[in-house]
């Protein structure tokens, strides 16, 4: 797994460089977050700060890796976990319909390794790209070992 994690983070940063098919310069931005795990409704825990690498590969396809530190872990929970993120915008990548993106990735935190599915939406307004995003991570999220997650922040292109 770990393996995997890493060659999916060397294509992310070789697919974000010019040299990589001859093509024109990717879509970039980096952008910090906050979050809180919102499986008990009325009282929200597992606060966490974060930041995020942006890139499109190719088409809506875009690589999304993440870095969180928690500011105040409940017992039993990391302190800082890793996500690789592969997210689509399967309505579009221009125009009005270009906001919503679903995805899924690999999450490595200082107590294991896991997997999630995340769904967002993302505006422009002017040069910035404030999002909302519920995240579904956790050990082994297909036998319900996981925690829903909500995220809000903010993206700045890159030129």
């Amino acid at each position: 797994m770990v393996r995997f994690l890493g060659v999916l983070f060397l294509l992310g940063i070789v697919g974000s460089t010019n040299a990589f098919g001859q093509a024109p310069s990717p879509s970039r931005a980096i952008g910090f977050h906050w979050g809180a795990n919102v499986g008990t409704v009325n009282h929200p825990n597992a606060h966490r700060l974060g930041v995020q690498y942006v890139v499109t590969w190719f088409g809506p396809l875009e690589f999304y890796p993440a870095f969180e530190v928690f500011l105040d872990r409940p017992s039993g929970l990391p302190f800082w976990q890793a996500l690789l993120n592969v997210r689509v915008r399967p309505l579009g990548q221009h125009g009005a319909k270009s906001v919503w993106y679903i995805g899924a990735g690999a999450v490595l935190q200082s107590v294991g390794i896991g997997s999630g599915l995340l769904s967002g939406v993302e505006v422009r307004v002017r040069q910035l790209r404030p999002f909302i995003e519920v995240r579904y991570y956790g050990r082994n999220i297909l036998n319900g070992d996981g925690a829903p997650d909500f995220i809000v922040g903010v993206n700045f292109p890159l030129r």
